[in-house]
């Protein structure tokens, strides 16, 4: 009967080691997490990224446009010589 005790208390002690360990491992994890506040802060800069890259485009598409509407002209200026 003492056998059996001394196993079941040995396996007991056992699980509650890995337990700890698995615990502390999630709380590992946990820790490396974003906060909200960081995650915030990247979503504001991204953002802010993409409304600059956005703005660029639209710029490089108005310049284009002008482009054409010189070509245009000039075009229409040879034809009338």
């Amino acid at each position: 009967m003492q056998k059996r005790v001394d196993t079941a208390v040995s396996e007991c002690w056992k699980i509650r080691s890995e337990c700890l360990k698995l615990f502390k491992d999630l709380d590992h994890k946990v820790n490396r997490k974003a906060s909200a506040t960081d995650m915030q802060a990247l979503d504001d800069h991204l953002s802010a990224s993409i409304d600059q890259i956005v703005a660029s485009f639209s710029r490089k598409y108005a310049d284009r446009l002008e482009v054409k509407k010189r070509i245009r002209a000039i075009e229409l200026r040879v034809r009338n010589l």
